[in-house]
């Protein structure tokens, strides 16, 4: 009696654990076909607007500029076989429609401010109708059309948002841009001046080596497009030393006035330049003088304004910010340089 309760327990948990092996199977088999139809579906992968991209339709609108035509994009999960696809975008003006899922479309202010958009992937198969088989939604804000090269906002040396114009003594600034070049981005370096508040006495910011003061170098931002504002605009952006992804480099900081200069006003601003160009323009700016104790000197030589002017890729530099010394100084700080107050002529 017991062996046949055995054999037939025995029997129910094999048959148990070969129902959960099918059931298992069959399951591994669904994921395995549900993820790799991701693969093949056709369906949107991204949607851009310029070298915006749209991540959510909850995403707050993309900036456009009013009457720039700007594209309107996507990547997608291409039809397979006989299928056709085509691309239907609404939301501004009449539907529009385009087989490579690319636009270029300068919108307005005329008719809006703000543009809800729907972008729609349609599918034809030999004897199926034309189906929709994904969608995006996003929005487009339209903002006057204009050009500008400017400071937008300071950093600590390590990198801390500053939220007002009183600044330590050694600051990070950001440069953004919106301009037409007819050069690569790599082909122009931003320059960055301080000078005292209501004196011609642009001092070139630059970059000392501790051990070697005499192999200065401007403290170069080199210029990079992050952006397509439409037409033959587009937004740049610049900051000391650029920006390494990846890495745990930092940009060296612009010094804001001498240790003596306790709560003095300065003005500080940025020039655009060939960078083929920025040597002689250094040479013009500063020299090096001596070492007083630890401290490297540099002489200042004859640049003003006008000259910056004079030199500047189409004449672009940036309206100054007036800024204050502020007595305390970030947590870590570069070793300290000072300029002299008489100015000497260049070499």
């Amino acid at each position: 009696m017991w062996s046949s309760i055995k054999a037939r327990g025995g029997a129910a948990v094999m048959a148990a654990l070969l129902v959960a092996v099918i059931g298992l199977t069959a399951y591994l088999f669904y994921r395995y076909g549900t993820t790799t139809a991701d693969l093949y579906d056709p369906h949107f992968i991204g949607v851009r607007v310029g070298d915006v991209p749209i991540f959510s339709a909850d995403q707050p609108p993309v900036d456009v500029m009013d009457g720039l035509p700007v594209s309107v994009s996507c990547e997608m999960v291409p039809v397979q076989g006989a299928d056709v696809a085509s691309f239907r975008l609404s939301g501004y003006g009449e539907p529009k429609m385009a087989r490579d899922c690319a636009w270029k479309i300068p919108f307005s202010r005329t008719a809006a401010v703000e543009h809800r958009l729907e972008m729609e992937y349609l599918v034809t198969s030999p004897g199926v109708p034309e189906r929709v088989v994904d969608r995006k939604q996003f929005s487009v804000r339209v903002v006057p059309a204009t050009t500008y090269f400017r400071i937008r906002s300071f950093e600590t040396a390590d990198e801390k948002q500053i939220p007002t114009l009183t600044v330590p003594p050694e600051v990070i600034p950001y440069v953004d841009a919106a301009m037409e070049i007819d050069l690569k981005p790599e082909d122009l370096s931003v320059l960055f001046f301080v000078q005292p508040l209501g004196m011609d006495r642009p001092i070139l910011q630059i970059s000392v080596p501790p051990d070697n003061p005499e192999a200065y170098s401007a403290n170069i931002g080199p210029l990079k497009k992050y952006r397509e504002w439409g037409g033959n605009v587009g937004g740049y952006a610049a900051w000391p030393g650029g920006y390494e992804p990846g890495t745990a480099r930092r940009p060296p900081p612009i010094q804001v006035g001498n240790e003596e200069d306790v709560r003095q006003a300065f003005e500080v601003f940025a020039v655009l330049l060939k960078s083929s160009d920025v040597p002689a323009l250094v040479d013009r700016c500063i020299r090096f003088t001596k070492v007083a104790g630890e401290t490297p000197v540099f002489s200042l030589g004859d640049v003003t304004m006008e000259t910056l002017r004079s030199a500047a890729y189409k004449g672009w530099i940036t309206p100054p910010v007036t800024v204050v010394r502020a007595m305390t100084a970030p947590e870590r700080a570069t070793r300290a340089w000072s300029v002299e107050s008489a100015q000497t002529g260049a070499r």
